[in-house]
């Protein structure tokens, strides 16, 4: 996922469309300190159009869950990576037998 599929999830159930309403204004005045250009209200609506078109039909909580499947994944690459074999997740502890 790019910035701006980012920003779709980081929107929460509204999507890209709340990050831009509510979001995108604070963080374009972080952004002016790197020199880019001004956020306008043509170039959020560019922005969300995209964004959209890319996402498709998928809704925020489906691109999120793939996007934390994918994390995981990673993760359980990286381990079976370090250790030479994938590490298993913890079991709830079971209960000792009585003796």
């Amino acid at each position: 996922m790019g910035p701006s599929l980012q920003w779709h999830l980081g929107g929460g159930a509204g999507g890209i469309k709340h990050f831009m309403d509510h979001l995108m204004d604070p963080l374009a005045a972080m952004i002016k300190t790197l020199g880019t250009p001004d956020i306008t209200a043509e170039l959020k609506q560019t922005i969300v159009e995209g964004v959209l078109r890319e996402a498709g039909n998928r809704p925020v909580d489906e691109l999120a869950q793939q996007e934390n499947e994918l994390l995981i994944g990673l993760l359980r690459s990286r381990a079976h990576r370090k250790t030479g074999r994938q590490k298993e997740r913890p079991h709830a502890p079971q209960p000792k037998d009585r003796q």
